[in-house]
């Protein structure tokens, strides 16, 4: 059986608006990642340390990406959300 751990995001990704990622299963703290588009996880650029991220001007026209590492399941496992386009 495999187990899936995965970051739920709520909001809209526009300036001004505030992004919620959740995770479906454990705890763990959440960072916030901004990437150019269809630019590799390695090259995206650490912006928030807070399940919380309000979408600011510098991420318009950039993708955003919510991560965590966490242990569920008896394991170790990293949890990303769907990149958002920010608009």
């Amino acid at each position: 059986m495999q187990a899936v751990v995965a970051l739920r995001v709520a909001g809209r990704p526009r300036v001004g608006s505030t992004l919620r990622a959740t995770l479906t299963h454990g705890a763990a703290p959440v960072r916030w990642y901004r990437c150019a588009p269809e630019a590799a996880p390695h090259d995206c650029v650490a912006v928030s340390r807070a399940a919380t991220y309000t979408v600011g001007a510098a991420d318009t026209g950039a993708e955003l990406e919510a991560r965590a590492l966490t242990t569920s399941f008896g394991g170790l496992w990293l949890a990303a959300s769907s990149r958002l386009a920010v608009g």
